[in-house]
């Protein structure tokens, strides 16, 4: 994929990863809508369903990608061999990305973020919650001061001091300031 790829090329790979997300969100809302339509909710007109939304905006997803690859494979001697290029190199586009260092890195932050949000918030405080988030955030971000790459003790226990400080912050901002009930 060395090479810069025309605005159709660019319509079709884009109409492709659209047509998996219009896809994805379409049958997500779905199960949504059936699951508000049984026991303890019993949801059974669409229009208050809460899923409804996101099945429209899904088909208006599909419907527009649809249009959007038919329109730039449309001309073209070869369409479903192009289709399986492109399909080809959105595989090696992932393949590449998972390859890259800064992406790996990227994706480590957002699986911290989503361990707080998802995982850890509720089942124990906020301020503990918060602080060992930015406490390795702050010590995975952090760059490597030796070749081992391990933090020294001074590093530890400055990278915890800023995390609990900040916390507190929030905490006082938040809840005295702005009468804010944080999680």
């Amino acid at each position: 994929m060395g090479d810069e790829m025309n605005p159709k090329q660019k319509d079709c790979v884009f109409g492709i990863v659209l047509l998996i997300i219009g896809a994805y969100a379409t049958i997500e809302s779905a199960l949504m809508i059936r699951q508000a339509a049984g026991p303890p909710y019993r949801v059974d007109t669409f229009g208050i369903s809460p899923g409804m939304l996101p099945l429209i905006l899904g088909i208006f997803l599909l419907f527009f990608s649809f249009l959007l690859l038919v329109s730039s494979v449309a001309g073209s001697e070869n369409a479903p061999g192009m289709l399986a290029d492109h399909a080809r190199n959105i595989g090696r586009g992932v393949v590449s990305a998972f390859a890259d260092h800064d992406f790996r890195i990227r994706l480590a932050g957002i699986a911290l973020m989503f361990g707080l949000c998802f995982l850890v918030l509720g089942e124990i405080p906020f301020w503990l919650a918060g602080s060992l988030y930015l406490f390795l955030t702050f010590l995975f971000l952090r760059p490597a001061a030796s070749e081992t790459g391990f933090p020294s003790a001074l590093d530890i226990v400055r990278l915890a001091a800023i995390s609990v400080v900040t916390v507190a912050a929030i905490l006082v901002l938040f809840e005295k300031l702005f009468k804010t009930t944080l999680p």
